[in-house]
C-alpha cells in the first residue's frame, strides 16, 4: 500500500467527516444488546491499549464504530467509510502510543458516544464523534494538513 502524505490524510478526514456525520444522523435507536456490545468493545479496546496490542486496538475500535454505523440504512455510505478507514486508521493508531492521555480521552469519548446513543440524542452523537474523530486525526498529520481539512 502506498504511503499517504498529509494532504491525502486531510482529504480522507474530510470525506470521513461528511459521510460519517450522515451515517450518525440516520442511525436507528439501538437496543440494549447493541449498547452492551459497545460497552464490551470499549472495555476490550482499553485492555488492548494497556497491553500495547495495536492489532487488537484497531480491531476493537473499528468494531465499536461500525457497530454504530451499522444502525444506519445508508449501505453505500458505510462501504465508503470502511474503505476510507482501511486507508487511514494506521496513521492515527501510530499516534496513540505517543500520547499518554490518549487512552483516557478515547475511553471518555467512547463512553460519551454510548451515552448519547442511549439517550438517542443524535445531535450530541454527531458532535461527540466529530471531536473524537478530530482528536485522532490531529495527532496523525501536520498542522498544514489539519488546516487544509477545515
Amino acid at each position: 500500500m502506498a504511503r499517504l502524505d498529509d494532504e491525502d490524510l486531510a482529504q480522507i478526514h474530510r470525506m470521513r467527516t461528511l459521510l460519517e456525520d450522515e451515517l450518525l444522523r440516520t442511525v436507528k435507536r439501538p437496543d440494549a444488546a447493541v449498547l452492551n456490545d459497545l460497552k464490551d468493545l470499549n472495555e476490550k479496546m482499553m485492555v488492548a491499549i494497556d497491553e500495547r496490542n495495536i492489532a487488537e486496538v484497531l480491531r476493537y475500535n473499528r468494531e465499536f464504530h461500525f457497530t454504530i454505523f451499522d444502525l444506519s440504512s445508508l449501505n453505500q455510505f458505510r462501504r465508503e467509510v470502511r474503505r476510507l478507514w482501511q486507508m487511514s486508521e494506521g496513521y492515527s493508531a501510530a499516534w496513540w502510543w505517543r500520547q499518554p492521555e490518549a487512552r483516557k480521552r478515547i475511553n471518555a469519548e467512547h463512553k460519551s458516544i454510548i451515552s448519547a446513543l442511549r439517550r438517542f440524542d443524535l445531535d450530541r452523537l454527531v458532535e461527540i464523534c466529530a471531536a473524537h474523530r478530530t482528536g485522532g486525526f490531529e495527532g496523525s498529520v501536520s498542522g498544514v494538513a489539519r488546516n487544509a481539512a477545515r
